[in-house]
């Protein structure tokens, strides 16, 4: 559903000329797709979905595929400066962060895009990590820990 609806997104700001969220809610709405503004918030940000100002004034814009490459760095970053430990049980991981900093580790996690990772559950302090088995559990970890230090 999340990936049907901020792949169909991407299309949308890459089509027309959108110009606000409540614009870019309207138009999921008319394909279908039951959003809320904040859901409409979350996706912008984690599609990295920026306004820019062009010839009739400010709209949303896909960011390029450089600029992904380009913040890699940035991701790893965050990352390191949130974390604190990283933890795994199974098929799950429970990664600590800062006071405040679980929905930036999730964030930069998700879009790591890694394989292993079926999803993230973030709270404020603790990000929750569900993996595809227990060996991609070990592999993440490993991963991540190289990444703290």
């Amino acid at each position: 559903m999340k990936q049907g609806r901020q792949g169909t997104i991407l299309e949308i700001v890459k089509e027309m000329c959108i110009k606000t969220q409540e614009d870019l809610s309207d138009e999921l709405i008319r394909r279908g797709f039951d959003v809320t503004q904040a859901t409409v918030s979350r996706d912008i940000k984690e599609l990295r979905i920026v306004k820019k100002q062009t010839g009739g004034g400010c709209r949303y814009v896909a960011p390029e595929p450089d600029s992904l490459k380009e913040s890699s760095g940035r991701v790893h970053s965050i990352f390191q400066n949130a974390a604190k430990s990283v933890e795994c049980a199974s098929n799950m991981m429970v990664i600590k962060t800062l006071a405040g900093m679980a929905d930036a580790a999730a964030i930069t996690l998700e879009s790591m895009e890694w394989p292993e990772i079926l999803g993230t559950i973030a709270g404020d302090d603790t990000v929750m990590v569900v993996l595809r088995d227990a060996e991609s559990a070990q592999i993440v970890k490993s991963r991540l820990s190289e990444m703290l230090h």
